[in-house]
């Protein structure tokens, strides 16, 4: 009778154990604003009014931003980039543009997620 086989355990090379953990992910990073209000401008005689601030991560990567725009003035301020994510450390600055042609001052919030951090914009036109 021949012996049962005995599996070859001097390879070296064996499947990982199941319930093992990968690397640990790093943790996750919190988000900070450059500025809380953001005054638009005109810049030249036609331009659209414009003005910016700079989201960072801090502490390690966030995954996923969205910012939301108001109903109310959806159609009125344009946000760039709305989502995105970003590397530990990383800033992205973010454009504020009001529609051409909108002639009403303007005074809304939008919001950033995650953290629930809120913007103020705000337009005043100017009579020239």
């Amino acid at each position: 009778m021949a012996a049962p086989a005995v599996p070859d355990t001097a390879s070296g090379s064996r499947a990982p154990l199941a319930g093992s953990a990968s690397p640990a992910s790093p943790a996750a990073g919190t988000l900070t604003v450059s500025a809380t209000t953001v005054t638009l401008r005109r810049h030249g005689k036609g331009g659209r009014p414009t003005g910016s601030f700079t989201l960072t991560a801090n502490g390690g990567p966030v995954a996923a931003f969205t910012i939301t725009v108001p109903a109310s003035v959806a159609g009125v301020l344009t946000v760039t980039p709305v989502t995105g994510s970003l590397a530990a450390g990383q800033s992205v600055q973010v454009e504020l543009t009001v529609r051409k042609g909108y002639n009403a001052p303007l005074n809304t919030q939008v919001s950033v997620q995650p953290g629930g951090l809120a913007i103020t914009v705000d337009y005043l036109r100017r009579s020239h």
